[in-house]
C-alpha cells in the first residue's frame, strides 16, 4: 500500500506490490531524497526508494 501521512491526515491508499523481503508491518518513509525502512523492533535503515513511492511523491508534490 502507498499512502502519505501529514500529521493525522492520510491520503487515500493505493494498492501496489511490495518486495518479497518486506514484512507485513514494514513501512517506507521518504525523508528528502532518501527512503528509510521502518520495521517493528528493528532500527530504521536507509533503502532504495521503490519506484511506485517515488511516482506517488511526485504526483503529490505536483498537487501542492
Amino acid at each position: 500500500m502507498v499512502y502519505a501521512l501529514e500529521g493525522a491526515a492520510a491520503t487515500p491508499i493505493e494498492e501496489t506490490a511490495c518486495p518479497v523481503s518486506w514484512q507485513r508491518a514494514d513501512r517506507i518513509r521518504i525523508s528528502g531524497p532518501t527512503c528509510f525502512l521502518e520495521s517493528p523492533g528493528k532500527p530504521e535503515r536507509p533503502v532504495v526508494c521503490p519506484f511506485p513511492l517515488l511516482v506517488a511523491e511526485d504526483e503529490d508534490f505536483g498537487r501542492r
